[in-house]
């Protein structure tokens, strides 16, 4: 092989590769629909059906079949044989009705969405029902999976594995519905050309009341008593135990349509699909549409700066959403909870409860953000200025770290020695000198140029121009009475946190000058670093083991001596 052919091959080779990547990358960057509550991206056209049930979605696009879960979305690798008409979640599968009147389930498993040949096993008594008849239409509720034929409408329980013929007749047309529901088991809801008709005991029925006919309904559902159904911009409930219309809301989208709306007969949740490639969740609260959640093609954009950082405690039960435009439920506070409120955006304050969760896949600590209405009853606390260190402090540890905000994930901005001096900026407190959040505000010189940040309370005290560690002066603990301990706290405070308890006689390092007067003392033990009481500090002499021993050899001595001198004396009497 000649150098001129080499040379070539790998040119050729490059080029194609770069192709390639330019390809893929173009691919990547297409501005698909996402959900922003779960972080994954989607895909959905006009014509596009789905089906939700809690934090899974399943949809189509074209004749493509995908699941969304857990910010991941699984396109299953085998097409549709035909556009999709209904897709429902069921049993624990996805069930596809094809226009060609193809029903097929699928099942995501080990991260891969596919055919599920046990949809089929599952059903056997229900293929030989059907017997080749067309399917026209699905529905389905809880584990309960409704399929309906040209004169039949059978129902398959997954949860039994059992088939029950629920509705027949000699009429084919009398099934000739677009799309149905079933209420209560007992009666039929069908939509024929957008308007609304009930089969009950054989008989199929006009909706009994004249605001039926001024309503062209898009798609129908059922719950407990109640059917809903949707126009192209309104929900409205049906009560048929009354026969009364109730107009639940009207999209708040006024150039979209709604096609579809669905409940989730958990917690009464209606899903509405419009055609300008988005999702909108809708839960009805007092006879009013209220809106919950929204997947279409942006995703929300949360706060990078904190510009308020202040506690903020709940006055009555409040709940932090995801975001704006996901109503969903990340924590709820109750009266006297604290947060740290963090920045505000649409009518909305971005806030943390700083608890640290463990997220048990990776072993990554993390705090949960949230958002929570700004109409919300709470009290904003004012950040202190005078507090109980004073205008300076020094921190208690080696290598305390100065974190960027004033909880414990925080990016760390830098780590501070115990010699080191730092300006008080303020404290987050209720006032008072309460440290309501356990956190001061400091100034600190980092790499000769001034930052702020943020330190936990427990790791501050009071800056005592604290010596050198070359010049530490080692000194002795001396407990009040023989069997004490003495205890080292982490603040010149009895309710501050122990560091450790010594026994009398222990050895630890001065961290200031020895003042006999100071109430506390800052000393070092091992690596540990905190306050004790002077009193409790042995400058020279015996400390109080020592004169135990001193006290205890002397009357053992003196005792020995006596009972020598006893014994010798009875033994100068005896020879006598």
């Amino acid at each position: 092989m000649s150098r001129n052919f080499k040379f070539l091959t790998l040119f050729t080779t490059t080029i194609v590769l770069l192709l390639c990547v330019i390809l893929a990358s173009l691919i990547c960057s297409a501005d698909f629909a996402s959900a922003e509550n779960r972080n994954v991206k989607i895909q959905l056209t006009s014509d596009s059906v789905f089906d939700t049930d809690g934090d899974l979605l399943a949809y189509t696009s074209a004749t493509a079949l995908s699941v969304a879960q857990n910010d991941v979305v699984y396109t299953c690798a085998t097409p549709l044989s035909a556009p999709a008409k209904q897709v429902t979640i069921v049993g624990g599968y996805i069930a596809v009705l094809t226009t060609d009147g193809v029903l097929s389930g699928y099942s995501l498993s080990g991260g891969v969405l596919s055919k599920s040949t046990a949809f089929d096993e599952k059903m056997p008594d229900l293929q030989t029902q059907l017997s080749g008849a067309r399917i026209a239409n699905l529905y389905s509720a809880d584990n309960l999976l409704y399929i309906m034929t040209s004169n039949y409408i059978f129902k398959y329980n997954f949860a039994g594995a059992s088939v029950v013929e629920l509705f027949s007749t000699n009429t084919s047309a009398l099934f000739d519905f677009d799309t149905f529901a079933v209420l209560n088991d007992v009666s039929v809801v069908g939509l024929k050309q957008q308007k609304a008709y009930i089969f009950n005991r054989g008989v199929i029925t006009a909706l009994p009341t004249p605001v039926a006919s001024d309503y062209l309904f898009n798609s129908v559902d059922c719950h407990e008593d109640y059917i809903y159904f949707n126009t192209d911009t309104k929900i409205v409930g049906y009560d048929a135990s009354n026969d009364t219309f109730t107009r639940l809301g009207d999209t708040p989208d006024k150039d979209g349509k709604i096609v579809y709306v669905g409940v989730n007969g958990k917690d009464n949740l209606f899903v509405s699909c419009y055609l300008d490639n988005s999702i909108k969740q809708y839960v009805v609260e007092d006879a009013k549409l209220n809106y919950v959640n929204s997947f279409d093609n942006t995703i929300y954009s949360h706060p990078t700066v904190a510009n308020i950082v202040k506690v903020a405690i709940a006055g009555e039960h409040i709940t932090a959403y995801v975001s704006p435009r996901t109503l969903i439920s990340v924590r709820d506070f109750a009266i006297g909870d604290k947060f740290l409120i963090l920045s505000e955006k649409d009518g909305y304050y971005y806030v943390t409860d700083g608890i640290v969760n463990q997220d048990a896949s990776n072993d990554k600590p993390y705090v949960n953000f949230g958002y929570i209405p700004k109409s919300a009853t709470l009290t904003i606390t004012q950040s202190e200025t005078d507090t109980k260190f004073g205008t300076h402090v020094s921190v208690l540890h080696p290598n305390t770290p100065i974190y960027a905000l004033p909880y414990d994930t925080a990016e760390i901005i830098t780590h501070k020695a115990i010699t080191e001096r730092l300006a008080v900026v303020n404290c987050l407190s209720i006032g008072g000198g309460q440290d309501l959040w356990g956190w001061y505000t400091v100034n600190c010189i980092q790499d000769g140029v001034l930052v702020t940040g943020y330190v936990k309370a427990n790791d501050i005290a009071p800056y005592t121009s604290l010596t050198a560690p070359a010049v530490k002066k080692s000194v002795k603990i001396k407990a009040d009475k023989f069997g004490d301990v003495v205890t080292i706290y982490s603040l010149p405070d009895v309710q501050s946190p122990k560091v450790v308890d010594l026994v009398d006689g222990k050895t630890v390092l001065l961290l200031q000058t020895y003042d006999p007067t100071s109430t506390w003392t800052a000393v070092q033990y091992g690596d540990e670093v905190g306050y004790v009481y002077t009193a409790n500090i042995q400058i020279d002499g015996l400390t109080n083991v020592q004169i135990f021993i001193i006290v205890a050899v002397s009357l053992v001595a003196v005792a020995t001596a006596t009972i020598l001198a006893i014994v010798l004396i009875k033994k100068r009497q005896n020879k006598y």
